[in-house]
Parts: structure tokens; sequence; C-alpha cells
């Protein structure tokens, strides 16, 4: 018989048994709320209370202190599936570790992993998982401290896929079981026979209610659209959700088929010494551990090899002595150089300081403002002057050009004589006289096709007995610059 130990939300499940020739034999289980803020989550937060806690738990329940196995379900695992050469286990961990060294992982982690099948060509397919190796130290202290000998750490993941793979790989090759507990919705999907994909998200609702089953049925839908998204063809053969009762499958299917999904939906059950435990539903993470997935799925080996790499240091020998030294004898010239240097380097700086604040360089900076002032000041008047010129052009000018415009426009037309010329309003006024009425439109049509003109204004026209002449009252506004081209 095995002992499995796994620390889920604010409790401790213990599990006695073993899943030895294809069937599950367990022999007694047992749940423990530990003592307020001491777990949480899963982590132990306060050893102080726990490690009395769990004393008194084994002393209780009379549960064995050697060969025991923990169960941790803690991101503190990094997990992911792999392709390598069919090597000796050695290589495939050291393949493992310079997979997770190029993702930027630490060395110093420790790693395990399972066997999954058959890769592509003669590779195989793993999933590898890496952790802080003081994480694990830590939990090997804590259960030390309890009087309790490890003998295997598993992540809670890893466990999950080992016994997905013997409880329900054997009866579908496309699939999904998800445990549903208090607080989380773990989810292990199959495709085509193997291990594909593995989440786990939190739920806080109460399990049996309609919203429970909700928040169930939409963890489902997301993993059908990790389906989609990954362009896997193989359609889901069945949804297996374990940790609820068989009587609420029902509404837990409805919930599944509201949001599209017509997958068939089973109640997982679990079957110890010939016989369906539906109690056992609620300890699956602990029943995980009676499960072996290989050697190299413990990982506590690999963190004691680690551990004994790091404490197996020989004592120095001479040449080691010698070399440190010499190493610390050039470190100490460099430093005294560093030192020199840094001195001199001060000197010039304050010899820079005080030449910067004599009185005669002092004297020369205000005298270089002063005239920089005074050339910014002449620099805006002549940008002024130069603006002011500028403006000038754009006045326009009652010249002879201009004159001439008014010959070309009456001519045939109209007698015409220069009157006036406003500058302030760019006005010319003439005097203009014709001898037929209807040249007068002929003549004003004119004027008002010339560029030269912005406006005429044209009032009209009266005849004259004096001169027998028709006088025509007109004043031309003349354009931006007209007359200085």
């Amino acid at each position: 018989m095995s002992t499995v130990v796994y620390l889920a939300n604010k409790d401790v499940q213990v599990v006695e048994g073993n899943a030895m020739k294809g069937s599950l034999q367990v022999r007694k289980y047992h749940t423990a709320t530990a003592p307020e803020g001491s777990i949480i989550n899963g982590m132990v937060m306060d050893t102080e209370t726990f490690v009395p806690f769990l004393k008194e738990l084994w002393r209780m329940q009379g549960l064995p202190t050697k060969d025991v196995t923990l169960v941790v379900d803690s991101t503190k695992f990094v997990g992911k599936t792999l392709e390598v050469p069919q090597v000796p286990d050695k290589k495939i961990y050291e393949y493992v570790e310079r997979e997770y060294i190029d993702m930027g992982r630490d060395s110093q982690m420790v790693n395990s992993f399972i066997r999954l099948g058959a890769g592509e060509g003669k590779n195989i397919r793993i999933y590898a998982e890496v952790t802080d190796p003081d994480f694990v130290g830590d939990y090997v202290d804590l259960f030390n401290q309890a009087g309790i000998k490890l003998s295997a750490i598993y992540s809670g993941e890893s466990a999950l896929i080992t016994f997905t793979a013997r409880e329900v790989a054997k009866k579908h090759k496309t699939f999904v079981l998800m445990i549903a507990d208090v607080m989380t919705f773990s989810m292990v999907l199959w495709v085509n026979g193997s291990f594909s994909y593995y989440n786990s998200t939190r739920c806080f609702q109460a399990p049996g209610t309609p919203m429970y089953a909700d928040d169930l049925a939409r963890a489902i839908s997301s993993l059908t659209q990790f389906l989609q998204a990954n362009h896997i063809e193989f359609p889901l053969e069945c949804i297996e959700i374990a940790g609820i009762h068989p009587d609420d499958r029902q509404m837990y299917a409805e919930a599944i088929h509201d949001l599209g999904i017509n997958t068939p939906v089973e109640v997982f059950s679990l079957t110890s010494s010939g016989r369906t435990d539906w109690s056992l539903q609620n300890y699956l993470h602990a029943v995980s551990g009676l499960y072996d997935g290989g050697k190299n799925e413990n990982i506590l080996p690999r963190f004691r090899l680690k551990n004994k790499k790091q404490t197996d240091v020989k004592l120095p020998g001479l040449k080691y002595i010698i070399g440190v030294a010499v190493l610390a004898f050039v470190l100490l010239i460099v430093t005294i150089a560093m030192a020199l240097t840094m001195l001199g380097k001060k000197a010039e700086l304050s010899a820079l300081e005080d030449y910067n604040m004599s009185p005669e360089v002092m004297s020369q900076t205000s005298e270089y403002d002063a005239v920089s002032e005074r050339n910014n000041f002449l620099q805006r008047q002549n940008d002024a002057i130069a603006n002011v010129e500028e403006n000038l052009t754009t006045y326009p000018l009652g010249d002879s050009d201009i004159l001439q415009v008014f010959d070309k426009c009456a001519l045939g037309f109209a007698e015409v004589s220069y009157e006036s010329f406003d500058a302030v309003q760019g006005t010319i006024s003439i005097d203009a006289k014709a001898d037929n009425v209807d040249d007068i439109n002929k003549f004003i049509r004119k004027l008002m096709s010339e560029e030269v003109f912005s406006k005429v204004d044209y009032t009209g026209y009266e005849w004259s007995d004096a001169d027998s002449k028709w006088n025509i009252s007109v004043t031309c506004t003349l354009a931006e610059s007209a007359g200085r081209k």
C-alpha cells in the first residue's frame, strides 16, 4: 500500500491504496481542514501551525511515516510537451534542461518527465516539467519536521495526465476529462490517443448550482475554441466530468449543449476494488498519486541528485589556493590603479570648476551674454524691417501701367481720364464718357475681366448736355500688388 497526501485549497487529503496491475484499490481516504491561514490554495503559508497539525493528523489516522508520496498542484511547476530522440533517460534530462535554459530558465532548476508515446519519425513525445529546487526543498523540510519521510513528489498536472492515461484513455481516443472541485476546473485533453493539453481555471460558485454549471460549460467552451484555433481535426468523442454527483449530469449536459457543444457528456466513475465509490470523486487529485507514471515522473530524486552535487565540493588544494591568491593580488592592483585614477580625475574636475568660477571667466561669460542679447535684439529689428518692406510690396500703385489698362478697356467704347488715386483704400477714380449707351456695359465688362482690379464699383450713367455724352460713374479697387510687377 502507498500513502498519498494532497494539499487541496484549505484541506489536506490523504489516500492509502495502490493502482497496480491495472486495477485501483483504495483502502482508506481522509480529509482534514488545516488551521486557518496555514494553507492558501494548496500552498503552505504558516509552517509553525501546519507542522503540528500534520503530526496530529498522522497520529490520529495511524498513517505510515515512510514511503509517502506528495502531490503538489502549483504554478511553480512549468510543464511543456516535447519531442525528443529515443535516447537513454540521462540524455533526455540533458535535452530537457537545455530546452528550458533556452526559454530563460535557471540551469539549477530540477526537472522531471513522463513518456507520452511515439512522436514523428524515431522521436518520442514526453511531458517535461521544471521547478525551483528551493520549492521542492521547502516541502521536504516541512514533512521532515513532521517526522514524515517523502519518497516521491509529483506535480498535480503530471499526476492527472498519468491517471487519465490509465482510467479514461482506454475507452476513448479524443476526449476531455474535467475534474470539477470546490474552487477549480482541471481539464485534460486527449487527441487521437495521446495527451494534448492541460488547463486549470478558477470557479467561485457553489458546486451543484446552475451558476456552477454555467461556469463549467464556459470552461468547456474555451477548450473547444482551443481545438478550433489549433486546427485540430479530430472531433471530441466525449466529455467526462469527474467530481460531480451523477444525479446532476443532466443539468451540466444542458448547460454545455446550450453553448452549442453537442459532444456527449458523461459522469466519470472510478472503480475501487471492483466497485464504484462515488465518494472518491472528491479525491481524484490525491488518487492520481497512486498511479505510476514511470521513475522519471518523480522529481524528488533529481532534487536530491542536484543537491548532492552542490554539497559534494572537495576541499581546495594548493594549486587552487595559489590561484585564488594570485587573482586576489591582481584584483588588489586593479583596485589601487582605479583608486589613483579616480583621485586624478577628481583633481582635474576641481581645477575645471575653479577655472569656470574665476572672476575673469565669469566676466567674459557676462560680456558674452550681453553681446548675445544685443545681437538677438538687432536680429529681431532687422526681421521687423524686412517684414515691413514685404508688406509694402503688397500695396497697389496707381501708375501709368494701370492707366494703360483703363485705356485698353475703353478703346472703342469710351473716353477716360484719370481723376485720383487713394493709396490707403487702393481705389482709382476715373472720368469716363461714352457716345453710345450700349458701349457702357461693354466697357464695364472689360474692366471687370482685368486681374489688376479686385472690385469694379459701377453705379450707373447719366446724359450730359454740355458735351453731348453719357457720363459713367465707376470706381475701381486695385488688387494686391497691382502696378508693382
